[in-house]
């Protein structure tokens, strides 16, 4: 569903400001609907539709720190070894 709001958020900017609007509208309602009918098949609260906002915004953070703190220090440290960015490439 995120997919789907950055693609047509993307698409949006060059339709005009209306169009963005009800893609928008669209968006929400959608992931209202998904909570919605979430809540009746495991035990959340269609509450949890207010904080999605929150949390999408965290997981970006996270994705952005984990970026910005591996190219600083020119690779990565997982289980106690060093992974450098050259040998991370290599192996793509």
């Amino acid at each position: 569903m995120n997919v789907l709001f950055w693609v047509l958020s993307l698409v949006s900017v060059f339709l005009g400001v209306s169009t963005a609007v009800l893609l928008l509208r669209y968006t929400v309602l959608s992931l209202f609907a998904i909570y919605n009918y979430l809540s009746k098949l495991i035990d959340i609260s269609p509450s949890y539709f207010l904080i999605h906002p929150i949390s999408a915004l965290l997981c970006i953070g996270a994705g952005i720190n984990s970026v910005v703190k591996t190219l600083s220090r020119g690779g990565t440290e997982w289980r106690g070894t060093f992974y450098p960015l050259e040998v991370l490439k290599k192996h793509i």
